[in-house]
């Protein structure tokens, strides 16, 4: 029994020490940077009615930008936070039936997001896969006909008429490729869908659910660099 102890106790200080000996090296090697991001984001909604998808609401193209720092650890691990402003929404395709046109709903959030993820350093080109779950809050909303007492307008705001939620909450997958031109300076490419969990609809006979494609183009600077150490003991 006390040499089961032991061997627990001898354990559990042994993956205490390892934790904090990789824990260490990470931080040595950490490599900050700071980017910007230009996006082209084509967004949509998934409104659900009675059980069913709405198929009669389709992508529009919007666009947004994002400022993000984050530390590339020892072994390509990425641990990152983002701020940015993103234009979401959605348009109704008119089917003739109510004869109102087609509607564009445009919904600007600033988004805030966390990401961890993994890069993978090949020379001077470096792919990445990032995991990236977000919070944004409704800034501003309009709403747009095409037909709205026989001519073209803005109709309505959904945000001050309260018919939708001011907030929205998901997850992105981000795929890319960073290109360094120098020690310090990388310009990158980026492929993400954003999916989100809240309904963003305040109506009791529908659910709305924000979708959306996004492609960026960015450039980040690093900000400190260290060299990889592998800290002895």
């Amino acid at each position: 029994m006390k040499l089961n102890h032991l061997a627990s106790k001898t354990g559990k200080h042994f993956l205490g020490i390892a934790t904090f000996y990789f824990a260490f090296i990470a931080i040595v090697s950490a490599q900050s940077n700071v980017s910007f991001e230009a996006t082209q984001i084509f967004a949509n909604a998934k409104y659900v009615s009675n059980g069913k998808v709405d198929p009669n609401y389709q992508v529009i193209g919007t666009n947004g930008f994002t400022l993000a720092f984050d530390h590339v650890f020892v072994k390509g691990f990425v641990v990152g936070g983002a701020i940015g402003m993103q234009n979401m929404g959605t348009q109704y395709v008119d089917k003739g039936v109510n004869s109102i046109g087609n509607v564009t709903y445009n919904f600007q959030y600033i988004n805030f997001r966390g990401y961890v993820g993994y890069e993978f350093n090949k020379y001077r080109l470096m792919p990445f896969a990032y995991f990236s779950p977000y919070y944004a809050y409704l800034l501003k909303s309009s709403t747009f006909s095409t037909i709205s007492i026989n001519s073209t307008g803005n109709i309505g705001d959904p945000k001050g008429e309260n018919t939708v939620i001011n907030s929205d909450y998901g997850f992105m997958v981000n795929l890319g490729v960073r290109i360094e031109l120098s020690d310090y300076i990388t310009v990158f490419g980026s492929g993400s869908y954003a999916i989100g969990l809240e309904n963003i609809s305040n109506l009791s006979d529908r659910q709305a659910y924000n979708r959306g494609l996004i492609f960026g183009l960015g450039v980040s600077a690093t900000i400190t660099k260290k060299p990889a150490q592998w800290i002895q003991f």
